[in-house]
């Protein structure tokens, strides 16, 4: 019975992941108009969400239900699946969500660096950076690829790979003794990005709450602000989302081994988190919106009396 829940759960999940992160996506492209730095970020935000929710979807979600033994299932398509997802785009992301606050920050304490930078693809350079990690960390755990240091130590003789186990319902190690080494990397590939990104979102939010606009208008100042904060906001949201993320797959999943609890600690806030992160882009982009929820939340006053948004820009005038 728990096999068959779980699997469920996350086909649910990972679906609901896949459809709201492929439409950020498409409508994020088929905006008219140059793209912002900030907005490239948000592009390449969705693609790791959708790879990590595919491998629920398509992988980890079909075995589990089937309760396929991991003797009988394809080690090379396991592996494959595991570093892409498990590593590759697991370490994408909260990567891209520290450029993204490092956009942020530079706009609102260096605003007119864009006009002496915007010859160089500083963006575009950084989200290169980004992926030449994610691509490093997926190769990490193939048999054949050494290197030198601690990389030469997890791969000399076995392959340290991730893989979905379906019978114990999570992406897992294939060996133990290499998962410390491989884990530690990872971990430091996240957990470094997660701090950046953080501390830039604190040194944005005093600016926005004590810093002022000058050389516009008033109303301008107010139309700018209220556009910074909603990017800071959606911006501090993701960030959250990681963060609790890593504290689920680090250190909550160890206060029991019953499957259950780690399976909803390791693979359902995996799934959930990914597809968050997107729901998290749809809410805060009124332009991906469909005009009926737009004309809903307006009417609402969800998006215009927002508590946070108030709080900020009352704090402003101070």
């Amino acid at each position: 019975m728990l096999f068959c829940i779980g699997s469920l759960i996350l086909i649910f999940i990972s679906t609901f992941g896949i459809v709201v992160n492929l439409y950020c996506l498409f409508k994020f492209l088929s905006k008219p108009g140059k793209f912002s730095g900030f907005y490239k970020l948000c592009i390449v935000k969705t693609i790791p969400n959708i790879v990590i929710c595919s491998s629920f979807l398509f992988w980890g979600g079909p075995l589990t239900l089937l309760q396929i033994p991991l003797k009988n299932v394809p080690r090379s398509i396991n592996l494959i699946m595991g570093q892409v997802a498990g590593s590759g785009a697991y370490v994408l992301a909260p990567i891209t969500q520290s450029f993204m606050a490092a956009n942020r920050f530079f706009l609102l304490y260096i605003p007119f660096w864009r006009m002496k930078f915007v010859k160089y693809p500083i963006t575009y350079l950084a989200i290169s950076v980004g992926f030449t990690i994610a691509i490093t960390c997926s190769i990490l755990g193939y048999e054949g690829y050494l290197s030198f240091g601690l990389i030469t130590q997890l791969f000399v003789s076995e392959a340290c790979g991730y893989i979905f186990d379906p019978e114990m319902l999570v992406w897992r190690s294939e060996f133990i003794n290499c998962a410390e080494g491989q884990s530690a990397i990872i971990f430091f590939c996240i957990v470094t990005p997660t701090v950046i990104s953080n501390s830039l979102n604190l040194s944005s939010a005093i600016k926005l709450i004590f810093g002022k606009v000058s050389g516009i208008t008033k109303s301008d100042e107010r139309r700018r602000r209220r556009k910074w904060v909603r990017m800071f906001l959606q911006n501090v949201f993701q960030d959250c989302l990681h963060v609790i993320d890593l504290i689920n797959c680090r250190y909550i999943y160890n206060l029991r081994e019953e499957t259950w609890f780690q399976f909803i600690f390791l693979s359902v806030s995996f799934v959930l988190i990914y597809s968050l992160d997107g729901f998290v882009m749809f809410y805060f982009h009124r332009d991906v919106q469909p005009e009926i929820l737009r004309r809903f939340l307006t009417y609402n006053g969800v998006r215009r009396k927002s508590n946070a948004i108030e709080a900020f820009r009352s704090g402003s005038s101070i």
